[in-house]
C-alpha cells in the first residue's frame, strides 16, 4: 500500500495505491532470471488540482527479474485486466444525484521497469493506462494515462535521496458535450528513511 500526502489547491490526500496478491505461479527461475505470473486485486485513487480518479481492478501481472551482473539487476512488470468499477470526474454532471463523477467499467494496463546498481542507485519507469465506459452518468468514455520516472541514491544504510517526474492525462469523450482534456505534470524531490521491523 502506498499513500501520498501533500498540500495543493484541492486536497491533502493525493494518492492511494493498494495492491494485493490473490494467486501466483512461477514460470521460470534460475541464477540469471526469474519469471512470475501474479493475479492481483488493486485499488487506486488519484486526487490533484487537475482531476480525481478512483477505481477497483483485477490484473494479471507478469514480473521478471534479470541478474545482469552480481551488482546489477533489472525488474520488469507487464500487467493488464478489467476495471470492475471506476469513478471519473464529469464537469457536466453538476452534482446531479449528489455527485460530480461518472461510474464506469473498462480495462487497465501497465508497464514498469526498475534498474538497480549495487543496491545503491535505482532508476525506475512506470506507465499505467485505463479506459472506462460510463454505465451511470452522462454517456461517455474516459482515457487515463499516467507516466512517471524516478531516480534514487542511497546515501547511507537507510537514508536515500530521490527525484521523480511524472505526468497525468485524463481525456474524456462525451456524446452530448464537448470533449475535455486535463493534464497534471509534476516534479517531486524527496528524502526517504527505511525502518526495519
Amino acid at each position: 500500500m502506498n499513500v501520498e500526502f501533500g498540500k495543493d489547491d484541492s486536497s491533502k490526500l493525493n494518492v492511494i495505491a493498494v495492491y494485493g496478491s490473490l494467486a501466483g505461479w512461477e514460470i521460470k527461475s534460475n541464477e540469471k532470471l526469474q519469471h512470475l505470473a501474479i493475479l492481483s486485486a488493486n485499488y487506486d485513487l488519484l486526487n490533484n488540482s487537475a482531476f480525481f480518479y478512483g477505481g477497483q481492478s483485477v490484473k494479471m501481472n507478469f514480473l521478471s527479474e534479470y541478474n545482469i551482473t552480481k551488482k546489477t539487476k533489472i525488474n520488469t512488470n507487464f500487467s493488464g485486466g478489467p476495471i470492475l468499477l471506476a469513478a471519473t470526474p464529469d464537469p457536466y454532471l453538476k452534482l446531479k444525484h449528489g455527485r460530480n463523477y461518472d461510474y464506469g467499467v473498462g480495462a487497465g494496463f501497465g508497464v514498469s521497469g526498475l534498474l538497480t546498481i549495487e543496491n545503491t542507485f535505482t532508476y525506475g519507469f512506470n506507465y499505467r493506462g485505463g479506459w472506462t465506459h460510463t454505465v451511470n452518468g452522462h454517456p461517455s468514455h474516459h482515457f487515463l494515462h499516467t507516466v512517471s520516472s524516478e531516480a534514487s541514491v542511497l546515501l547511507s544504510k537507510r537514508f536515500a535521496l530521490a527525484a521523480e517526474t511524472g505526468y497525468f492525462h485524463l481525456h474524456s469523450n462525451y456524446h452530448e458535450f464537448p470533449t475535455t482534456d486535463n493534464n497534471y505534470p509534476y516534479l517531486r524531490i524527496s528524502t526517504r528513511y527505511t525502518f526495519k521491523l
